[in-house]
């Protein structure tokens, strides 16, 4: 891999998303914040946003709306800020009711919400933190929307479109090839994965961050094969990108991680526009459904993915995420074809 970072492309001028809907997690700072920022200013007509700190939403809000791109090119825009945290499966499924309690149409679902704590912490749901907030509550928000999702694409797009087809992309990383070694041979078989990740002698400071990206990739891959055709799944790595994203961690891994950001980290601007290009850029041409995006380009997730073991974990996963979404909500399954669980 190349020291630098590819160079990610202006989008088209002509991309205009003129009454579309938009769900996005995580938009108070860095990635989700630009990105909100860059899809109202190419006319989305609605962004609902998650956060966990609603008054800090509602200043984001006011700033967005008077921010002189969005004044110029989208002055009717619509922001809804609705309470979220990721660390709470209860507030996780009151929010996607939420969503479709106001809406009636999305066209992009865009989970960007994510965290790299590299200490244990356990939530009130007894889940280890960073496997809840990566995979759990955003699988639980996915799985709540995807109805909406798919009936937008019904009634607004089809096949002669020029337009993205509605899209469901989760900000994934490059990091997943550095998931558990014997991820496989440890979980594949009989220990119930979500019960083996929530235990604290499971937990790996340097793999957990890894494997819930892994698991992103696999879940991607699962819902696409799991749903009619229509709508586009699909999880992008934004690259090195200079946030404060590292910020949380201990000091012995912060160090080093930051000065890698300084010296070969993208703009906040060509992270977003990254995700942009995976979401509603157009990347899905000529693809299979549920692929993933780094550099602008589809490639390669984690080779772990395309061995026997890999694939018999990725199911083991969906099916035990299947399950455990069902507990919050009974809507969870709605929408994927055939069984419910595959």
């Amino acid at each position: 891999m190349a020291f630098y970072q590819a160079a990610i492309p202006p989008l088209p001028e002509s991309l205009d998303l003129n009454g579309q809907t938009a769900v996005l997690t995580g938009a108070t700072a860095g990635i989700g914040l630009e990105l909100s920022l860059q899809l109202l200013s190419r006319g989305l007509k609605h962004l609902i946003v998650g956060v966990r700190d609603v008054q800090k939403g509602g200043v984001t809000r006011l700033d967005l709306l008077s921010n002189p791109k969005i004044v110029a090119n989208n002055p009717n825009a619509q922001i809804t800020v609705l309470k979220l945290d990721l660390s709470s499966l209860e507030s996780v499924a009151k929010f996607s009711n939420e969503v479709l309690g106001i809406t009636s149409r999305l066209d992009c679902l865009i989970l960007c919400a994510g965290i790299n704590t590299a200490h244990f912490e356990q939530t009130g749901d007894g889940n280890e933190q960073c496997f809840q907030v990566n995979v759990i509550s955003n699988f639980l928000i996915q799985m709540l929307l995807l109805p909406l999702v798919q009936s937008t694409a019904r009634e607004y797009y089809d096949a002669s479109s020029p337009q993205q087809p509605p899209t469901i992309t989760w900000v994934g990383s490059m990091g997943q090839a550095f998931h558990t070694p014997d991820l496989g041979r440890d979980n594949g078989d009989q220990a119930a994965i979500l019960q083996t990740y929530a235990s604290k002698e499971s937990y790996s400071a340097i793999r957990r961050y890894p494997d819930t990206k892994l698991f992103v990739s696999m879940i991607s891959r699962e819902l696409a094969s799991s749903i009619p055709d229509g709508v586009i799944v699909n999880n992008v790595c934004p690259g090195t990108v200079k946030t404060g994203a590292d910020n949380n961690l201990p000091f012995y891994l912060r160090i080093p991680m930051n000065f890698n950001r300084f010296l070969r980290g993208r703009s906040v601007e060509d992270g977003a526009r990254a995700v942009f290009w995976a979401a509603r850029g157009g990347l899905h041409k000529d693809q299979s459904n549920g692929f993933y995006v780094a550099d602008n380009r589809p490639q390669e997730a984690s080779a772990f993915i395309n061995t026997p073991e890999g694939q018999k974990f990725a199911k083991k996963l969906w099916h035990e995420l299947i399950l455990e979404g069902k507990k919050w909500d009974f809507k969870v399954g709605e929408g994927l074809a055939g069984s419910l669980i595959k």
